[in-house]
């Protein structure tokens, strides 16, 4: 049951919280690159902002939207998207592969 002002979206990132808060790996697919970093810096506040990776790096940072993903990265959490380099993508699905 939702409670007052919460929506589907909000309930179903706190689940993801707390499976990740228990070591689960998720993978949460959102339709639009707006709505998945919205969520991913939704995860990492929801987490209580605590590095997973401090010294995780891309190997691609060119653009300030690179430095958003990276950012998520070292919380342990990342988007995958079209407007990622090829690069970067590869990064975060190796490392999705590995757990980490």
């Amino acid at each position: 049951m939702k409670s007052a002002g919460s929506s589907s979206k909000d309930i179903t990132e706190k689940v993801i919280a707390a499976k990740l808060k228990e070591g689960e790996q998720i993978m949460y697919v959102r339709q639009s690159r707006k709505n998945a970093e919205s969520s991913a810096s939704e995860m990492i506040h929801l987490l209580g902002g605590m590095y997973f990776d401090k010294d995780a790096a891309l190997p691609s940072v060119k653009t300030d939207d690179d430095l958003d993903l990276e950012r998520c990265v070292k919380y342990g959490i990342a988007y995958h998207h079209a407007g990622v380099s090829q690069e970067n993508r590869s990064y975060i699905e190796e490392r999705f592969k590995k757990g980490r």
